[in-house]
Order: structure tokens, then C-alpha cells, then sequence
């Protein structure tokens, strides 16, 4: 029988092809985070949680608050979180705190 001493898979960094899988949602939503079109970060994300509603709202919203809780617990000074940087270098914690916000208060206010 082989012993096998390296690293379980769960303790693996996230390759850049797992960062741009996993949060996917997250680097669609980029276009409207680095979008010149909007008078303020504010109104582009704004634009961007409502640019599916009403019936696009049940798919979009939901997975994209997840990987926005997600995003903010990989360690930035982790392999991880330079894959989730490289996928989305806009992805601060504040940022992602806005987003996830303005996302629910849609969800809340509009549905």
C-alpha cells in the first residue's frame, strides 16, 4: 500500500481556472464595476443588479450574492486569493460589501 503525504485536495490553492469557475458571476459582473458609461461606482452597480430584471433576477441575483459572501474569505495573501485578484482585481471587501447591498436591497424592494 502507498502512503500518500502530500496536501488533501480541500487544502490545494484555487488554480486562475477555478477562480474564473467559482466566480464566475462575480467577473460578468466586472463590465459594470470598470464601465466609464456610469456617473458613479454607485450607479453602475445599480445598473448592473437591475440589468436583469424582473425575470433574470431569480438566476443573476442569487448566485452572485453567494460569490460575493464567498469572495471576502479567501486569504488575499493566500494562492487563492491571488487567483480570485487575477480573476477580479476590483474585488475588495468593500466593494463587494456595496454590491451585495445594493443586490439585496433589490431583491427586498423589488421582488
Amino acid at each position: 500500500m502507498t502512503t500518500h503525504t502530500g496536501a488533501a485536495f480541500n487544502e490545494l490553492p484555487m488554480s486562475l481556472w477555478e477562480a474564473e469557475l467559482r466566480f464566475s458571476g462575480l467577473r460578468d459582473f466586472s463590465c459594470w464595476v470598470e464601465a466609464d458609461e456610469y456617473d458613479s461606482f454607485e450607479a453602475g452597480v445599480v445598473a448592473g443588479v437591475t440589468s436583469e430584471h424582473p425575470d433574470g433576477c431569480h438566476f443573476l441575483l442569487p448566485r452572485l450574492a453567494e460569490e460575493l459572501h464567498a469572495a471576502p474569505l479567501i486569504d488575499a495573501r493566500s494562492d487563492s486569493g491571488a487567483s480570485l485578484r487575477a480573476v477580479v482585481p476590483w474585488a475588495t471587501p468593500p466593494v463587494l460589501r456595496e454590491i451585495l447591498r445594493t443586490a439585496t436591497a433589490h431583491l427586498l424592494e423589488a421582488h
